[in-house]
């Protein structure tokens, strides 16, 4: 039972234990376990699941949901079309694995001496006995040192506890052949083919796991399935052949070597990412053979880049050297340049040269983008990316978001407006700000026909504002932080058309509503609202705690938003800018309009692309 308000929603004496209980999506984390298992069951279907381990070992636990609110119900569509609400379970464990003996039966393998390797992976079956990988390696081994029966059985064993074992399989299919069982063989090893799919990730881990063993005709014979059958996209994917120069030429085929290390050197880069460690040796290998071959460079840099990235770097600067054409590593050295370096203008440059060099790529719109909008660069320039582009743009829902922020910023509204009514939008988990995007269309156009006395139009679009259409993709939240001004605007809209009931309604909506947050647009609604009601003290503590709390976030150091996880956190000068922003709102709200004005002009100054920043100074220049 909880005890306190967690996240905005109050969980006091509320039974933390049911899924119905939250209303909103949630994360709890749990610390400490003192029960051997954890799990979740759900009643309508009389069944559950449950994790069982040493509450020693295995210390935490996470539940994650969506819940049963209406932002909930718009993810039981998103995510299923029948199985309804989502529950993530986790678990976090220390870990105990034992991987010495295991290694060293690797390394013993790769000078070849099965027989010290057997005695070594048996020492590390001694401690887990179902480890499936350590029984693939004494299945290679025993069939190595001469005993196939002996590797099918123990092949087989593992296929009974593992059916998708690719290396299991693998064993299997070359012990039977060692056997003199070809037909049995071809069997398996179609079998094998089947349930790999023509995945290259299992081709190549496949391969690895011989390569580690040092059994590099094993590894040449897996990677030569699919080039030799020519399979899609696996047949043609870079790695598997760097991966094939490095295995010809640990055996000695220096010939082989070069043919594969041309191949891999003309291979499309298209989704080819480098991930594993064994990686590294191998692409480090074909720089040696063939430096001039920029492709090895960029899938290096690919790989390095998380934990070293300047010498990631450096090695997408030699690529670009090599090969001025690829726009990826234009793009990745962007990317680098602004989160490594800090440096903006370095980093836009390197965008545009991506961009130069694909304009297909409608990816590189949105990143672009962000990059003009961290760099403060002119309305002008941001439209012109996009409206010299739209048809590609528009193939993406992240690119085309942010055309449709840059026509709202340009007082496009009706153009922005028709593309959010006129497509679906996807939206990815923790994604949201296309409400905001199509709130703020709404209000501002709402705000403009209201100074242009349509009010009857403004009442409709402020009316707008506060729905959420479905092909957002966003549900409504139990408390909307934009309720407070969407009141207040359609508060003035009922004034303007003489209507002193609705307006007294909505102004008290704004002003009595509960948990919109802290954000400083919802509290100056509040507070204007108030002023509207007369309750002027009211008004007047929430316009003093705008300035105060703006000028504290002026003062403080700048930190990193570790909740930040699913989006870009806000550069230093967008900060900057909110604070400016909230205590102009505050000497707005206390009818100092010159102070606020210049309040305003910082927050533009140092964010062009605050749009509630512009709206105020458009509205105090037509005064």
């Amino acid at each position: 039972i909880s005890n306190e308000v967690y996240r905005g929603t109050d969980y006091r004496g509320v039974d933390l234990t049911w899924w119905k209980n939250h209303p909103e999506p949630v994360s709890f984390f749990a610390w400490d376990l003192q029960e051997d298992f954890s799990g979740g069951y759900d009643h309508g279907k009389r069944a559950g699941v449950v994790h069982v381990g040493n509450h020693n070992i295995v210390c935490g636990a996470k539940l994650w949901e969506w819940g049963p609110g209406l932002r909930g119900r718009v993810w039981d569509k998103i995510l299923t079309d029948t199985d309804g609400p989502y529950a993530e379970l986790m678990v976090g464990a220390f870990s105990d694995n034992q991987p010495d003996y295991y290694q060293l039966a690797e390394l013993s393998c790769r000078k070849g001496d099965f027989t010290a390797a057997l005695e070594q992976i048996d020492r590390s079956l001694s401690t887990n006995a179902v480890n499936t990988k350590a029984l693939n390696v004494k299945a290679m081994i025993l069939r190595k040192l001469g005993r196939p029966g002996e590797a099918k059985q123990i092949a087989s064993d593992v296929l009974v506890i593992d059916p998708l074992d690719f290396l299991a399989m693998n064993e299997l299919y070359l012990a039977q052949i060692a056997s003199g069982r070809q037909s049995r063989a071809k069997k398996v090893l179609a079998g094998l083919e089947r349930k790999m799919a023509g995945q290259v990730e299992s081709y190549l881990e496949l391969a690895v796991d011989y390569g580690n063993c040092g059994l590099w005709d094993e590894a040449v014979e897996v990677l030569l399935r699919p080039v030799e059958h020519k399979l899609d996209f696996a047949g043609t994917y870079p790695m598997v052949h760097y991966y094939l120069a490095y295995f010809h030429s640990s055996t000695g085929d220096d010939t082989g070597a070069s043919k594969y290390l041309s191949q891999a050197a003309r291979m499309p880069t298209d989704y080819c990412f480098p991930f594993r460690l064994e990686s590294i040796d191998v692409l480090n290998f074909a720089i040696a053979r063939n430096p001039s071959d920029a492709r090895a460079f960029y899938y290096l840099g690919d790989l390095l880049y998380d934990l070293q990235p300047q010498k990631a770097i450096e090695l997408w600067e030699k690529s670009r050297q090599k090969d001025d054409s690829l726009a990826i590593v234009h793009r990745n050295l962007g990317w680098a340049y602004y989160r490594t370096e800090q440096d903006v203008p370095k980093a836009v440059a390197s965008y545009e040269k991506a961009v130069a060099r694909n304009r297909r790529d409608a990816r590189l719109y949105y990143e672009l983008d962000r990059l003009y909008e961290a760099g403060n660069v002119s309305l002008d320039r941001r439209l012109a990316l996009f409206e010299n582009n739209h048809e590609i743009v528009a193939q993406r829902n992240d690119s085309f978001l942010r055309e449709i922020m840059v026509m709202i910023l340009a007082g496009r509204y009706d153009e922005a407006l028709g593309y959010l009514a006129g497509n679906h939008f996807h939206v990815h988990e923790g994604g949201g700000q296309i409400h905001d995007v199509y709130v703020d269309g709404c209000l501002l156009r709402g705000s403009q026909r209201l100074r242009d006395g349509r009010f009857e139009e403004a009442l409709k679009d402020f009316h707008a504002a506060s729905e959420y259409p479905e092909n957002l993709s966003v549900g409504r939240p139990r408390n909307d932080r934009r309720a407070p001004q969407v009141a207040y605007y359609v508060a003035t809209a009922y004034e303007a058309l003489g209507n002193t009931e609705k307006a007294a309604e909505y102004y008290a909506k704004a002003a009595e509503q509960r948990g919109a947050g802290g954000s400083s647009e919802a509290r100056f609604y509040q507070g204007l609202s108030f002023d509207e009601l007369g309750r002027r003290s009211e008004a007047d503590r929430i316009f003093d705690e705008l300035i105060e709390s703006g000028k504290r976030r002026l003062a403080e150091r700048d930190v990193v938003d570790v909740f930040a996880k699913f989006g870009e956190g806000q550069t230093v000068a967008a900060r900057k800018a909110s604070a400016h922003y909230a205590i102009g709102l505050g000497h707005l709200g206390k009818g100092a309009s010159d102070k606020a004005k210049t309040e305003f002009e910082k927050a533009v100054e140092l964010d062009v692309s605050h749009v509630w920043a512009r709206a105020r100074l458009a509205e105090l220049d037509e005064r």
